[in-house]
């Protein structure tokens, strides 16, 4: 059951945003946004970021520490952000789509964070990636809505992978017109415009019939968005292929890969 009282938040590179967040406040390595009974602190010190009701003080959201990055390119990226480049080769027939990736090098993680001078209401923050000499750049922008977050990963990467923590008993509706499932808890959820198909596969794999079968996620009308039983939304505003692994790489962790650059949460 969805509480009454609705988030919408946004967290990557250690930092969160809640829904109505407009008061800021620095204070040494610290930024924390209040507004309306919630909070949210980002310690860049600390690499570490809490959200809480201010009335309960239960922190809905927390983001996977910062580390280094694994050398191996399919190892999963179990920190809370990471970049890598990849390539990809898409086949189409009737409106379905056969997506291979190619050519992927290893995740390169967020080490640590330095909070930049704030521009406006505008909050930013560099971000040392693991294996480069250039810096990611995160911001955090208030809207009438909530807070947009808006990262660019260093030049030459092509994904990017934020991942927080997912509660024993966590539950996740929407993502779009998903016809197989209501719950996807458990679940790794391709994002892509698609025809539905003649019928449902039980899994995503690419078989034969690729072309006219659907597959269990297959959708014509994708949407990066879910709400969880904690009592949060979250969106992810792009056009690119994205995957929601909601609690399914790890019983632990909810982590959303993007296949772009540049990515805005909201």
């Amino acid at each position: 059951m969805i509480r009454s009282r609705t988030l919408l938040f946004v967290c990557l590179a250690g930092l969160l945003a809640v829904h109505g967040c407009s008061d800021q406040v620095d204070t040494g390595s610290s930024t924390t946004v209040t507004r309306a009974g919630l909070g949210a602190t980002v310690d860049v010190d600390k690499g570490t970021i809490s959200m809480v009701l201010a009335d309960g003080g239960k922190a809905l959201v927390t983001l996977l520490p910062l580390a280094k990055a694994s050398p191996d390119p399919t190892a999963i990226p179990a920190v809370g952000l990471a970049f890598r480049s990849a390539q990809q080769d898409v086949e189409t027939k009737f409106g379905s789509f056969h997506i291979e990736e190619r050519d992927a090098t290893a995740w390169s993680a967020v080490t640590a964070l330095r909070r930049l001078p704030a521009i406006g209401n505008v909050r930013r923050f560099e971000a040392t990636v693991a294996g480069t000499q250039q810096k990611a750049t995160v911001s955090l922008r208030p809207l009438p809505t909530g807070i947009a977050l808006e990262a660019a990963a260093p030049a030459g990467n092509t994904r990017t992978s934020i991942a927080f923590k997912c509660r024993p008993g966590e539950h996740f509706i929407g993502l779009g017109g998903q016809s197989f499932d209501v719950d996807h808890r458990g679940q790794s959820v391709p994002l892509w415009v698609s025809e539905d198909g003649l019928g449902k596969k039980t899994d995503d794999q690419h078989s034969d019939d690729w072309t006219l079968r659907g597959r269990r996620h297959s959708t014509h009308t994708p949407m990066p968005i879910f709400v969880s039983s904690e009592g949060y939304a979250l969106a992810v505003q792009t056009t690119a292929y994205t995957t929601f692994h909601l609690c399914s790489e790890r019983d632990d962790m909810v982590r959303i890969e993007v296949w772009e650059p540049r990515l805005r949460m909201e």
